[in-house]
């Protein structure tokens, strides 16, 4: 749990909250941090999601160096729950009740005249708005939620809907739609262990306390204005109701001892905690399980740019693998629930990749992360598009992943218990490109030559970071990057992809004579390697388009730009219609500045 008191001394002596930072630029990035903004442009670097680590770190800054502001800490608050889980709730409500507590007379914002309602706002929302985080608290190890749950839930078991031909209809389409089925959601709980969900309950009872202390001080302080935290206490008592029975089921599975003589037999208990909660030592080994895997999640949250918390968790579970120093013993090769394998995939596809990594470092910590080599394609591609700072991550597992295989190099061949396979043509092929598995076959060379997708996470981040470049006045250096990956790519289609997103930014600062034979190699390739039939359209209409813009600014051939424009329409429609309604833009332009006039 997130300590406060560092949060609570006095910005200065003479000015213990410091100055009102509603104006500043800060307040700003912190509420731009943590908003999501599904609709967003292309033109705007795409959808966003909320940046919760960002807005954590502005928050903490501002509070303990400028300013003690609610509204901050409510924001702080938010954070911390979606980083922390209920713990990081009960830190957030404790952190606005001392405010108020200890800096009454000065804390922002400030009583207007004897008028509470601006100091009021901030933990109204506070009250009413922490739903959705909550809603996403983790009520698994494997990062499942009370959404999963409910939904688990109304899918039901196959053993509920036996005789029952409809149900049984009605159930696996539901499972079809890709609505996860309650033995998934069943298995996950057990995995996670009853020491998992002592620690969650303990988290919800201290949670709803907290609620209740600053209850009673907002009533004493605001009266009949003051906030209802009702809603925000059927919230935690809702997760109450659902995590009871989660914690009985697995002491069902795995009751705890029983004490015959508890004053007699000190000595031989586990030491508890000082709130006389859950033990300090693990009492069995699933629940030293979940203490490591609760350590490294902890570290990762804190410090996610350094690789100690990942090795963590693999040196766990990879050296249960090793444990027998033959071969694999197979019922080791724990299966993931198909729930999970979904939930990555839309994410990898959603390129969503702080919360990809985070859900897949979740089953890393399960069994499930034994053996299931495409968990480690999904890590990888997560790592390369979150940027160079995860460097030292990437290189420190990759280096632990090649250990891995050189001692089991059968792994990549096997089968999990549920008979898929322990790695997929995808990771296969990824082994073999990042070279931990052997040289690539002649068909998965044939592929990459042809320009066969690959994952190529790194490339995309090169292609945003030089886009970024490009944006602040260096397009030079833009392109001077994604020139140097095209060099160190491993394959011809990387090489030229690179190639072409370079030209891409040639374009967009006038360099269309420098771009052209770029794209005009790129129409050759398409053409002697029939690229329709291997890529997704739209990866073959962007540099389309692009020679598209380059003709368009040389005042090249109309008949080849014609040709262009008519097979873009028909691989992707709408980068047509972007193309084509940037040149009219550019036509009125030219009209609105005395330029050439059609007659």
């Amino acid at each position: 749990m997130p300590d406060i008191e560092e949060f609570l001394q006095p910005i200065s002596e003479a000015s213990p909250s410091g100055e009102d930072v509603r104006y500043e630029i800060v307040y700003d990035e912190i509420r731009e941090a943590r908003d999501a903004d599904p609709l967003r442009g292309p033109e705007r670097g795409g959808p966003k999601e909320p940046d919760y680590r960002d807005a954590r770190k502005l928050a903490e800054d501002v509070l303990r160096t400028q300013s003690k502001h609610l509204q901050i800490a409510a924001w702080l608050a938010e954070a911390w729950v979606n980083l922390e889980g209920v713990s990081g709730l009960t830190a957030g409500l404790d952190l606005e009740r001392r405010l108020l507590e200890d800096f009454w007379e000065t804390v922002y914002p400030e009583i207007d005249e004897g008028d509470l309602e601006f100091r009021v706002a901030p933990l109204e929302w506070l009250a009413g708005y922490l739903g959705p985080s909550l809603r996403s608290v983790p009520l698994t190890l494997s990062g499942f939620d009370s959404m999963d749950f409910q939904v688990s839930r109304d899918v039901g078991t196959e053993e509920a809907c036996e005789g029952d031909k409809e149900k049984l209809k009605e159930r696996q389409a539901k499972i079809d739609e890709g609505k996860m089925p309650a033995e998934d959601f069943d298995e996950a709980v057990v995995e996670s262990g009853k020491g998992f969900y002592k620690k969650l309950i303990a988290d919800l009872a201290a949670a709803t306390q907290s609620i209740e202390a600053l209850e009673a001080l907002t009533d004493e302080k605001f009266g009949q204005i003051g906030p209802s935290f009702r809603t925000l206490r059927d919230q935690v008592e809702g997760l109450r109701r659902i995590a009871d029975p989660l914690l009985q089921k697995c002491l069902e599975l795995d009751p705890d001892p029983i004490e015959v003589d508890p004053v007699g037999e000190e000595d031989a208990a586990a030491p508890v905690g000082d709130d006389g909660g859950v033990p300090i030592e693990p009492v069995s080994r699933k629940d030293a399980g979940v203490r490591i895997a609760a350590a490294a999640k902890f570290l990762r949250q804190d410090d996610p740019h350094n690789p100690a918390s990942y090795l963590m968790i693999r040196g766990l579970r990879w050296g249960e693998l090793r444990k027998g120093g033959g071969g694999v013993e197979p019922r080791l090769l724990a299966a993931p629930p198909t729930a999970t394998r979904t939930r990555l995939k839309g994410l990898l596809l959603d390129a969503k990749w702080a919360e990809l990594l985070e859900t897949a470092e979740g089953v890393m910590a399960t069994p499930f992360g034994r053996g299931w080599l495409d968990l480690q394609r999904y890590v990888f591609t997560a790592l390369g598009g979150l940027g160079s700072e995860y460097d030292a991550v990437e290189k420190s597992l990759k280096g632990t992943l090649r250990s891995l295989l050189v001692d089991l190099p059968e792994l990549p061949d096997l089968t999990l218990m549920d008979d898929t396979p322990t790695a997929n043509r995808e990771t296969q092929m990824w082994l073999r490109e990042e070279g931990l598995l052997g040289p690539l076959t002649e068909e998965e060379q044939a592929r990459l030559e042809a320009g066969a997708p690959t994952v190529a996470a790194s490339g995309r981040d090169v292609a945003e970071r030089a886009r970024e470049r490009a944006r602040s006045g260096q397009p030079e250096k833009g392109i001077e990057m994604l020139m140097h990956a095209a060099e160190q790519a491993r394959g011809n289609r990387d090489r030229l992809m690179r190639r072409v997103e370079a030209a891409g930014i040639m374009l967009d600062h006038g360099l269309a004579p420098v771009a052209h034979p770029i794209l005009e190699e790129f129409l050759q390739r398409l053409e002697a390697h029939q690229l329709k039939e291997w890529e997704d359209p739209e990866t073959v209409a962007s540099p389309m388009a692009l020679m598209y813009r380059c003709l368009d600014q040389m005042g090249g051939d109309e008949v080849l730009k014609e040709q262009l424009y008519l097979e873009v329409c028909r691989l992707d429609p709408m980068q047509a219609i972007h193309f084509a309604s940037q040149e009219a833009e550019d036509d009125a332009e030219e009209v609105a500045d005395g330029g050439p006039e059609e007659s």
